[in-house]
Parts: C-alpha cells; structure tokens; sequence
C-alpha cells in the first residue's frame, strides 16, 4: 500500500486551476468533478495493482489523472481489458455512492455529480485516445488484426471521432478539455512507430509460449496469450 501512495503526483497547473475556480465561484462543483474523475482512476490503479502491473505514477491533472503503466501491451490481455474496463464501470459504483449520500450533499449538488457521472460514463467509453474506449478498442482489434495496423486504425478512428465530437459540442466550457486532447493525438500519432517499436523490444519479458497464433505471412499478432510469431525465421 505504501508502493501506492508513493505514485500519487499532482502537477502543478492543477493547483492553479483549484485557485482559479476557488476565484471563479465554482470551488463546489470543480471538487466534485476532481473527486469523481479521482475514484475513476483509482479503481483503473487498483485493478493494475491486484494484476501486479509495474505502476510507474498517477498524475492527478485539472481535468482528469493519468496512470502510468511503463509496459501496458506486454500483460496478458485478458488482464489489460479488465484493468481498461473497471474504469467506466466505476460510476455504476459511483452512481450507488450519490444515491446513498444525497441527504447530506443537497439536490443541486447531487443532481450535478449525477449529470457529470453520466457524461464521464458514457464519453470514456469512445475510441478517443487516452480514453478507455481507446485502450479496449485496441485490444479487442488486436486479436483479429495485426498489431501494428491496429495501432493504425485505432488512432485515426480516435482523430475522426475527436473531430466529430469538437463540431458538435464544442463550448466556452469545454475549449480547454478538447484543446488538450488535440494535443494528445497529435503527440501520439508523432510517436505511434516508437511505440511499436518499444512494445517489440520488450514482449518477450512478460510472457510464456503458449497458444500462438501464426500468421501465414509476416505480420505480427497479438493472441490469447500475447505471443507473437513469425511463420518461420528469417
């Protein structure tokens, strides 16, 4: 546990946008943004932690957190869904924590956190990246498509829906949310064929042979067991 409170970070722009909505008037309502988008994370962290994941930091940010995961794509697959999946899946258990405490926080306030529960729930389920939708729609892709063609598909679905989703709700209020997220993508396309390249050099650290699939050609998969295979040596 002590491994854990250890990879808590919180970068510094956050602080000033606590002072920021502290000026702003609406201190209340940004504290139960942060506390929800927190639980979210946490339950991701925990998850990695029972899997025994290598957990580098969790960066808490204005508008979200980031769990560092050094080798996330070298784990057994199976295990990379659930630690992907028990991220939306928090706000069910979030929604039951409202309902229970809703006495004590009031209506407005209840009735805020519910609507901002179901805007989290549903958004990290698309295909954006760093979304969950992201990270499970590359994984599922990845048992039928070879890897790096579904690191390919995955990021230009996520620059279209990005794109898609600016057009149509783009506000005063969400500006600084889409502006970084732009940013994410464009960050991540200039780095996809490093990553591809870091996920090959260390692939054969976190597994066994088992259950390969061949491919008949070259192209590289990712099976039940994250083994991959060439049809035959070169």
């Amino acid at each position: 546990m002590k491994k854990l409170l250890k990879c808590f970070k919180i970068h510094p722009i956050t602080f000033i946008y606590f002072l920021m909505a502290l000026l702003a008037g609406y201190f209340k309502n940004y504290i139960i943004i942060f506390l929800i988008v927190i639980f979210h994370e946490i339950c991701h962290l925990l998850m990695a932690y029972f899997f025994h994941f290598d957990i580098k930091s969790m960066t808490l940010f204005p508008f979200g957190a980031y769990l560092d995961i050094p080798y996330f794509g070298q784990y057994h697959v199976i295990k990379e869904i659930l630690v992907v999946m028990v991220g939306p899946l928090s706000h069910i258990i979030i929604y039951a924590i409202l309902l229970y405490i809703k006495p004590w926080i009031g209506p407005y306030s209840f009735h805020y956190a519910l609507y901002f529960n179901k805007i989290m729930f549903l958004f990290n389920w698309l295909p954006i990246y760093p979304l969950d939708g992201y990270k499970l729609f590359l994984l599922l892709l990845s048992f039928v498509l070879p890897y790096k063609f579904t690191m390919q598909c995955a990021s230009i679905l996520s620059i279209s829906l990005i794109t898609v989703v600016i057009y149509l709700s783009l506000s005063p209020q969400t500006l600084l949310i889409f502006i970084f997220l732009i940013v994410l993508q464009i960050s991540h396309i200039q780095r996809l064929n490093q990553r591809y390249v870091a996920f090959l050099l260390y692939r054969n650290h976190f597994c066994r042979y088992q259950k390969v699939k061949i491919n008949p050609g070259y192209s590289l998969y990712r099976p039940y067991k994250n083994i991959y295979l060439k049809n035959r040596i070169i």
